[in-house]
């Protein structure tokens, strides 16, 4: 087997454990043998939880059954606030709901792959569940965990939200003013996420450009920072705008 990162919060490790291929596995076998993994890198490996795969133990949040969570395709966040409950964790899954394989609907192609929710909650020591409406085109693989919620961006509005692990619902975040009154079709997003416990987004579409931040409330976008990248070159060797990308975010 193997263990890789996945998420982290606040001093508390999510790792993804892989079976090892034999043979004469199946898709199947593979699905019931992943879990995750929980510890503390300050306290022995010792004291660690396991949780398995929520595979085929709880309901579908649809009306029909021919949907299946797929844990192959997912994207997993550790929520575990030590301010607010220091005794309890929670884990969050968003992943792909398809139809089962060789389903008379999946060979016919009727039905579309679905997002499903999943949370694992350390005080009831189980997975359940969540049905809410979901977003159109919500990428899973980019959401940001921040104080309590998930966060999407897109430059289409109607497409940037979060979801409150909490109140286990979607809501929409703010415009950005760089997005409103930008009319130039290269801009993009160069970063989305998280430093002292505030949301941090990077849009630019020249060497220059705002760092905003998200306001506590949610209320607003507020530019705290300026860059300007054009001092670190002199004009013959000037790189396109388009280029560069931001790793990481620090304040």
């Amino acid at each position: 087997m193997s263990s890789t990162i996945i998420h982290s919060c606040n001093g508390l490790l999510l790792c993804n454990v892989t079976p090892t291929p034999q043979p004469d596995s199946t898709t199947l076998d593979l699905r019931v043998g992943f879990h995750f993994r929980i510890y503390s890198p300050a306290i022995s490996n010792d004291h660690c939880v396991y949780l398995d795969y929520p595979v085929g133990d709880v309901d579908s949040p649809y009306d029909d059954d021919f949907y299946i969570f797929d844990p192959l395709d997912l994207k997993a966040y550790l929520v575990f606030e030590p301010l607010k409950q220091p005794l309890s964790y929670k884990v969050i899954l968003f992943g792909e709901m398809e139809a089962p394989f060789g389903h008379y609907y999946s060979r016919l192609n009727q039905l579309k792959p679905r997002i499903g929710i999943r949370l694992y909650s350390s005080e009831t020591s189980c997975w359940s569940s969540v049905v809410c409406n979901l977003p159109n085109d919500l990428r899973v693989p980019e959401g940001v965990y921040c104080n309590g919620a998930v966060h999407w961006f897109r430059l289409d509005d109607d497409n940037s939200v979060y979801f409150d692990v909490n109140r286990l619902c979607f809501d929409k975040l703010p415009a950005v003013p760089a997005c409103v009154d930008s009319n130039s079709e290269l801009l993009g997003v160069k970063y989305l996420g998280e430093c002292k416990g505030r949301m941090h987004l990077i849009l630019s579409d020249s060497l220059e450009f705002d760092i905003w931040e998200l306001e506590e409330d949610y209320s607003s976008w507020v530019a705290r920072y300026r860059v300007n990248l054009n001092r670190m070159h002199d004009g013959e060797n000037r790189p396109c705008a388009g280029i560069f990308q931001v790793i990481h975010f620090v304040c």
